[in-house]
């Protein structure tokens, strides 16, 4: 592990020093944010420059995490986690470079802090258990296996067998270690004897990489996890789940391959690069930019002037709009060096979107120093060549081997430029040497200048050779050639030559061989260069929307494709065409041969409207313009650029099209005009006609007619004529309502104005700014004479005062609320006194701060409820304690008032005492429930007896006529049963108690057949304490009377003389349930609902029982018939029951039994 040591000056980020770590290395700022990670922190973990402490949760442990934070918090390493192994070589390293750079060095292994061990899951299953799961994974499509104590496969799925491909009889019983590469089986033993030393442990991560040999001898990558399974037995196995990753593998291989050699690639190009985001972090940068840039700055802030200036980064930010995605953007600027002259920088900047929406900007740095240096020295040859001469060597007969080779001679007057020098020699045929080349005096040649001195074959590269061996033949038989080849110089690099060879003679007759050689390397990339330019011109001119061509006189030299399809022309047709004559057979525009001519003579713009028709009949229209190029001559050089003008020559109709409708909308208007001053002139409405001048130029007939006037009163006249004496009246400043108002826009005021008669009123009006016919501008006012609405004005105030004084006056307590807010508006005397404050300081207030709870909350939702029926008025009552605590009934009516639209905007209280009207009707009211309460008992007693009496008739009836005695009998029962409701009311008024009901009827039937029934009450629980009394209302104390009178009597008349019959009240929690039993059998298929309604029996029970929250059951349990009727709620009404003493708590349901005599 490399140490990090930090340093107190100034410190530059040694990228390339951390990028050739094999350890993960991150740089982070003083606030905690990641400002570098190098290639091995980048390829091992999920992060990236510009991600905080916070967004490494998912990387680091939180351990990690709290301990940077400690340390960046106290601005020094502070000590680590005591639970850390200390002293070794596999902890994290964090400490400052400098006042800006926390570094944090990780370990190559995986150690404590970054990821937690857990103990692999064990399954303690049975053996049951495992034959399912067995059997669940042994159909799965993932390998998987078992192992007993000793690892020994004891099964395994048909997965595990196409993985290794192998069969069962070969792997069954075999240690699957046999299956693992030799240098894996190492680490899989010391695995084993972890296991074996604490069987119930495994270590950590559950998932394993590991790689199996199968039958074929491949290596096949896969994800294994074990699980300890524990039999009932007691055996320990070991349970094997595997998923192939071999694709995986090749995947990330390949990947990480890839993402070398982008590295490699990034780092070793010659060009700067450099990635940084929006705030200026520079992420990564290689070694090209930081010796263009004098040192890779941490950010862009950091960076010199020149450099920031160059990048435009002004005020952390760039200063131009960087859109995701987009084109490159070039910059240009110079780049100072150190003792040396500035260098020309090309910058290229890309904005892109990286991982988590976080934008990035790729920088390229280019530079073209040598670019401009060269174009220098090409002005600067182009004119020293033409005044110099060209460095030659001479040979005397043909020349030997390698002839280039050959040993330099004395030259005279030695001349040497940058590129080339002159020097003549002679030298014997044979002998063996450099060309040449003089050097200046007192002063050793250059390399440059030694350049055509010697060309070795050994510097000549291989695809010149064959160019190299022509020049030698042609320099052996002293032939005339010119040949071009390339070399690689020691000191120069690679360099273009060019050598001619011309054979002579002398003046001697002697044959010689002259040899001229040139370095055109400069040449050379200037050509390459020129091609490349070239292509990307034509590339230009080919994606141009415009139609381009060149010309020399009329013909077409080259043009683009667009040039081709404006005028229907196949690809390549044009060149070499006349220009003239394409226009004449291509277009339906006459183009004058004699004004091209001019202009082309005297280099002045040609300009022409071109129609062609296209393939579908569609017209297009084409702009054509022509310019020379150069100097004029007999065939001057041009170029022509047609544009499409067919929408522009479409909307030139249209407007032409406006202008002529625009021309007959003003006679249309002039007309218009006088009809619309007819018209004005039948408005009730004053209209005046100000011009620019502040003049009346128009009045309509009721304008007139409001001043007093005629139209010739008026015209002429300004403005201000008809204005009374008040500086600010709005008709003495007309003049500067032009200036502030727009067309169209209008002013409202309201003002007195003064007639011929000198008559004044009020007037109310708009002015509005417009355009006469004419074009100038004019001011429209619209008056109405508002005089009668004033006046109404007036006389409404004057009633609103007698209306206030009048609310104050009242004997009643007025207040007046605000909708929305609830808050008082205003407020009479009585009403002040009414929440005990005084006026001015009650209003503002809502009710929470006028009364006390809970009125307050009673009078806010009054408040809001009358609010929903904005159409009537709401009376509501208050009770509350007053002064000394006397306790007052205030009656108060709401009022809701509304607006336009009916939208509710105030609410109006209106309140009065009536504490003693409501004391004289209670009195009243407690008087005639009294008289009432005596008419009703007398009414009941009296019934009771008239009853009685049937009934006892009736007994006189069946007595005399015993045939009809069964009857009779049913009859007075039921007599009797009604007699017994009314002799309960007697008593009292109101519901009757349901058990006082039942147990009257109960006493009735006793006494009418001599037969004993049993009686019982019981509570909800079933216990013998008090039940809750459920009361009948009056109307259906009779029917449930009659239905209990029935089925008692049903119950009397089919049972045993000496049989029990019994009934039980039994109290649920929302109603009563009275059950009637008696000895016998129900009839086969016997249903209550079947029973037809009679005037007895079942038949009027079914008749007689309320239809809602009542119920009749008639069951058979064992050797007794039970008839259950079952009231509920609201029928019945709860009251709460009566104390008992503890005697009757004791004695319980028990002492409700009654004995046939008891009741008689």
């Amino acid at each position: 592990m490399v140490a990090i040591h930090a340093s107190s000056t100034a410190f530059s980020l040694p990228r390339a020093l951390f990028d050739s770590l094999v350890e993960p290395v991150l740089v982070f700022s003083p606030a905690g944010r990641l400002q570098f990670a190098n290639q091995a922190a980048l390829r091992q973990l999920a992060c990236e420059p510009g991600m905080g402490l916070a967004d490494l949760e998912q990387v680091f442990s939180s351990g990690l995490l709290d301990w940077m934070r400690n340390c960046l918090a106290a601005g020094a390493v502070v000590a680590q986690p005591a639970h850390w192994p200390q002293g070794g070589p596999g902890l994290p390293v964090f400490t400052p470079l400098d006042d800006r750079h926390w570094v944090l060095c990780l370990p190559l292994e995986d150690v404590v802090p970054l990821r937690s061990r857990e103990s692999a899951p064990v399954l303690d299953v049975g053996d049951e258990a495992l034959r399912e799961l067995h059997g669940m994974l042994w159909a799965a499509p993932f390998p998987a296996a078992l192992q007993d104590e000793g690892f020994r496969l004891i099964d395994v799925n048909q997965a595990y067998l196409d993985l290794t491909g192998r069969s069962r009889q070969e792997l069954i019983g075999r240690d699957p270690m046999e299956l693992l590469p030799e240098e894996d089986q190492a680490a899989a033993r010391q695995e084993r004897e972890q296991l074996q030393r604490d069987p119930r442990r495994m270590p950590c991560p559950a998932l394993q990489e590991q790689r199996v040999v199968d039958a074929q001898g491949q290596l096949r990558w896969v994800r294994c996890a074990r699980y300890l399974t524990l039999t009932q037995d007691g055996r320990r196995l070991q349970l094997l789940l595997m998923q192939e990753t071999t694709a995986e593998h090749a995947a990330r291989e390949q990947a990480e391959r890839f993402s070398r050699e982008l590295d490699q690639w990034f780092d070793l190009s010659p060009l700067g690069m450099a990635l940084f985001d929006e705030s200026g972090l520079v992420l990564r940068s290689n070694q090209a930019f930081g010796q263009l840039v004098g040192g890779a700055p941490v950010e862009l802030r950091d960076a010199s002037e020149a450099v920031r200036a160059l990048l435009h980064w002004d005020d952390g930010r760039l200063a131009f709009p960087l859109e995701t995605g987009g084109t490159w953007v070039t910059l240009e600027g110079a780049l100072p060096r150190p003792e040396a002259s500035p260098r020309w920088v090309r910058a290229l900047l890309r904005c892109y979107e990286a991982r988590g929406g976080q934008r990035r900007i790729m920088c390229m740095l280019e530079d073209r120093t040598a670019e401009e240096e060269r174009d220098i020295a090409q002005l600067q040859l182009g004119a020293l060549v033409d005044t110099a001469g060209v460095g030659l060597a001479t040979l005397r007969g043909p020349a030997g081997a390698d002839a280039l080779e050959l040993a330099p001679a004395p030259a005279p007057a030695p001349t040497s430029v940058s590129t080339s020098a002159s020097a003549s020699a002679s030298a014997s045929a044979s002998t063996q040497g450099a060309m040449p080349v003089a050097a200046a005096p007192g002063r050793a040649p250059s390399a440059r200048a030694t350049l055509h001195q010697s060309v070795r074959r050994e510097w000549v590269l291989p695809a010149s050779l064959p160019e190299y061996e022509r020049l030698q033949r042609a320099l052996k038989v002293a032939q005339r050639c010119e040949v071009r080849y390339a070399i690689v110089h020691p000191e120069l690099g690679p360099r273009w030559l060019v050598t001619r060879v011309e054979p002579g003679r002398l003046a001697s007759g002697r044959p010689t061989t002259s040899v001229v050689t040139l370095d055109v390397t400069e040449q050379q990339q200037a050509q390459e260069r020129a091609e490349q330019l070239l292509a990307e011109l034509s590339t230009i001119l080919e994606s141009s929307p415009a139609g381009i061509a060149s010309m020399r006189g009329y013909t077409l030299m080259h043009c683009n494709r667009r040039f081709e399809r404006m005028l229907r022309l196949g690809a390549g047709a044009g060149v070499g065409s006349d220009i003239r004559a394409l226009l004449a057979t291509r277009t339906n525009s006459l183009v004058t041969p004699s004004s091209l001519n001019d202009s082309l003579d005297q280099g002045v713009l040609y300009e022409a409207e071109l129609e062609v028709a296209a393939d579908d009949g569609a017209l297009h229209w084409y702009a054509l313009t022509i310019r020379r190029t150069g100097p004029g001559s007999e065939t001057p050089q041009a170029i022509a650029v047609l544009s499409e003008i067919t929408r522009l020559k479409s909307q030139q109709v249209q407007l032409e099209s406006l202008a002529h409708e625009r021309e007959q909308m003003a006679q249309v208007l002039g007309q218009q005009a006088d009809r619309t001053r007819a018209v004005l002139d039948s408005v009730l409405v004053g209209i005046v006609t100000v011009n620019h001048a502040g003049v009346i130029s128009w009045l309509n007939r009721s304008a007139r007619r409001m001043f007093g006037g005629d139209l010739g009163d008026f015209l002429g006249q300004p403005i201000d004529a008809v204005a009374t004496q008040d500086e600010y009246h709005p008709f003495r400043h007309s003049l500067e309502l032009f200036d502030q108002l727009r067309d169209g826009e209008a002013v409202k005021f309201e003002c007195r104005v003064q007639g011929r008669d000198g008559r004044t009123f009020w007037v109310v009006g708009n002015a509005v700014a417009t355009l006469s016919l004419d074009g100038s501008r004019e001011l429209i006012y619209a008056l109405l004479d508002i005089e009668q609405r004033r006046q109404a004005e007036a006389r409404i105030a004057q009633a609103r005062a007698s209306l206030q004084r009048i609310i104050e006056a009242a004997p009643m307590a007025i207040a007046l609320f605000d909708a929305a807010s609830l808050e008082v508006q205003q407020i009479n005397r009585v009403a002040a006194e009414w929440v005990g404050l005084a006026a001015e300081a009650a209003v503002g207030r809502t009710p929470e701060q006028l009364f006390a709870q809970p009125v307050a909350a009673q009078m806010r939702n009054d408040l809001l409820a009358v609010q929903l029926q904005p159409g009537s008025t709401t009376q509501r009552e208050y009770r509350f304690a007053q002064g000394a605590g006397t306790l007052h009934t205030w009656e108060a009516r709401f009022l809701v008032l509304a607006r336009s639209g009916d939208r509710v905007d105030q609410v109006l209280l209106v309140a009065s005492d009536v504490t003693a009207q409501r004391a004289a009707q209670q009195a009243e009211l407690a008087a005639a429930i009294a008289q009432r309460e005596m008419l009703v008992q007398e009414v009941h007693h009296r019934i009771k007896n008239n009853l009685q009496g049937v009934a006892g008739l009736m007994q006189q009836v069946a007595a005399r006529r015993p045939e009809v005695q069964p009857i009779i009998a049913e009859v007075v029962g039921q007599v009797q049963a009604i007699a017994q409701v009314y002799g309960l009311q007697v008593g009292g008024v109101g519901p009757l108690k349901l058990a006082s009901v039942a147990e009257a009827i109960v006493q009735s039937v006793q006494r009418t057949f001599g037969r004993s029934i049993r009686w019982a009450a019981w509570s909800p629980s079933g216990q013998p304490e008090p039940a809750p009394l459920w009361t009948l209302p009056e109307a259906e104390a009779i029917p449930i009377a009659l239905t209990l009178n029935e089925l008692l009597t049903n119950a009397i008349k089919h049972s045993p003389a000496l049989a029990e019959v019994g009934c039980e009240l039994h109290s649920l929690a929302d109603g009563a349930r009275i059950e009637i039993t008696n000895p016998g059998r129900l009839p086969e298929g016997f249903r209550i609902d079947n029973r037809p309604a009679t005037v007895s029996g079942l038949g009027l029970v079914r008749a007689l029982l309320p239809r809602r929250h009542a119920a009749l059951e008639i069951d058979q349990q064992g050797d007794r018939v039970v008839a259950a009727v079952t009231l509920r709620a609201p029928l019945l009404t709860a009251l709460a029951p009566p104390a008992l003493s503890r005697a009757e708590q004791q004695a319980g349901p028990a002492a409700a039994l009654l004995p046939a005599g008891a009741l008689n």
